[in-house]
């Protein structure tokens, strides 16, 4: 559990490591509205917002629940771009298939493999 690892001082250094690592590469992309996830030789997920303002709002924490996932029972990474892109593609035409809401927008969409 999160907890455990909290308690555990070297596997909260990775946490930490890890998540403002990849804090500071989301930095770089202001207006990103998500992120697709991997681990060892491929896609185990996605999140994807419909606005960079909404996603900036939910990226540290979701980044916090797929790192300790990663460290948990992650691998080296070994997957190929095509693949990454080609999950990305997949899951941009599932959400572009979702009926609109009768707010009028599609605010969130998560997938896990």
């Amino acid at each position: 559990t999160y907890n455990a690892w909290a308690d555990n001082e070297g596997l909260a250094a990775d946490l930490c490591h890890y998540k403002k690592h990849y804090m500071e590469v989301l930095d770089r992309y202001p207006d990103a509205v998500g992120f697709v996830v991997a681990s060892g030789d491929e896609v185990t997920g996605g999140e994807f917002f419909v606005s960079a303002d909404m996603f900036r709002e939910r990226r540290e924490s979701l980044l916090q629940g797929y790192t300790v996932d990663a460290l948990a029972n992650g691998d080296q990474i070994s997957v190929s771009k095509e693949t990454v892109v080609a999950r990305f593609e997949e899951m941009l035409s599932e959400y572009n298939a979702i009926p609109d809401s009768e707010e009028g927008t599609k605010w969130h969409y998560a997938k896990m493999y």
